[in-house]
């Protein structure tokens, strides 16, 4: 496979006391530390963040995000956070819990809403969380059924969600960044799931079943990255979560940048493959985006070696369903979004189905393909730009 050639490097400012992000094994708040090869269980799925009054509570932020896709073409993505995200991302705040709902029907209807509460509970033992009358909780502590439940003004939601690949996270799972102090960590509960239960809109409700994916990420350091591109996919039988993320100290965000990349792939509901160190992320020419004022590729490749097998999953973006400032995306406020929008504040979130195709080799021999026949609903991935825009190639 001919990689693509790049162009130019990337400028680098040598900071003293300053290195790029790298993945890291800091000590949380309650002390805890999470190994590379430690089973993922329900005290890393629960809530991190420092109960309201607890030392830590304002550093900390954290979020449970939930991406859902029907047989009949509806994406509705789900999220339960402790802070409102673009003020956490601005310095220390105190816990401010709300529900993110941002759906696009099959119908053509379009479901975008932010609302907090006051009552909040959550467990630091696994996954049980409550926020206002919706709940997002596992019924084992391998967080194997998971169950999630909406009430959010003219929104409800109540699924239950099963997965097919074992829960994961790169390494440890913590991105450290600057001086070693500020880190996030990010770890996918249900890379892979089954989905079925209801969903009503306006009063009408309506049976939905499809796949799901869970994650969790939280941490004392928000968004320090560049940029990343992230999508989850089953196309025949498997599996994949990938996120290619270029990091950056959020002090030097177009300049000091380093380049970690997420991998994960599961063949009938087992990991196969997982190591970073055996990853390759080969993006195309970039590609300028003027709704976002980015450069971003719209073709990508994953490429996976181990041994003389080599797995090279092709993903070319077909439609782009959502562009948002994130300003915009967490403040539910008109005027203020449309400013976010005029001017990108916040970094651009674009969300954008893809096709897909895996090949498999051995040997240097092509010995199976999949294509877009073969992956179950949308394919859906995610682009997020909070730097400065950098049309140079990548390396």
């Amino acid at each position: 496979m001919k990689q693509p050639a790049t162009t130019q490097e990337t400028t680098r400012i040598e900071t003293p006391n300053w290195k790029p992000a790298h993945l890291g094994q800091p000590i949380g708040w309650n002390g805890r530390v999470y190994g590379a090869d430690e089973e993922i269980r329900g005290h890393e799925h629960a809530t991190q963040t420092p109960q309201k009054g607890e030392a830590g509570e304002k550093e900390y932020h954290e979020w449970h995000y939930a991406h859902l896709a029907t047989d009949e073409g509806d994406l509705i993505v789900v999220g339960f956070f402790t802070k409102q995200l673009f003020w956490a991302a601005l310095g220390p705040t105190p816990i401010s819990p709300g529900i993110l709902v941002d759906c696009v029907m099959h119908d053509g209807t379009e479901i975008d809403t932010l609302k907090y509460y006051k009552h909040y509970q959550a467990s630091h033992e696994k996954l049980d969380i409550e926020i206002g009358d919706s709940w997002f909780k596992a019924e084992d502590d391998h967080a194997n059924r998971i169950h999630l439940h909406v009430e959010s003004g003219d929104f409800d939601l109540d699924v239950d969600m099963e997965r097919t690949a074992p829960a994961f996270r790169s390494k440890t799972g913590k991105t450290i960044f600057g001086d070693g102090t500020k880190w996030e960590a990010w770890d996918i509960v249900q890379p892979a799931a089954t989905m079925e239960g209801y969903i009503a809109i306006k009063g009408k409700q309506c049976h939905i079943k499809g796949t799901a994916y869970v994650d969790h990420a939280y941490g004392n350091e928000l968004f320090g990255v560049h940029h990343w591109y992230w999508i989850t996919l089953d196309i025949g039988p498997y599996s994949f979560v990938m996120a290619a993320n270029y990091t950056a100290d959020k002090h030097v965000l177009r300049q000091k940048r380093d380049h970690l990349v997420t991998f994960m792939m599961a063949k009938d509901g087992r990991i196969i493959g997982r190591g970073p160190e055996k990853t390759q992320f080969i993006p195309g020419t970039k590609e300028y985006v003027p709704e976002i004022r980015r450069h971003v590729a719209k073709e990508m490749k994953y490429r996976y070696t181990d041994g003389g097998r080599e797995y090279v999953l092709i993903l070319k973006q077909k439609e782009i369903l959502r562009i948002k400032p994130l300003l915009a995306m967490m403040v539910k406020n008109r005027i203020i979004g449309k400013f976010a929008k005029r001017f990108v504040v916040g970094g651009p979130y674009l969300r954008a189905t893809y096709n897909a195709w895996l090949e498999i080799w051995e040997d240097g021999q092509l010995v199976d393909t999949y294509g877009p026949a073969d992956c179950k609903g949308q394919v859906v991935g995610e682009i997020f730009y909070p730097g400065k825009d950098d049309p140079t190639a990548y390396q």
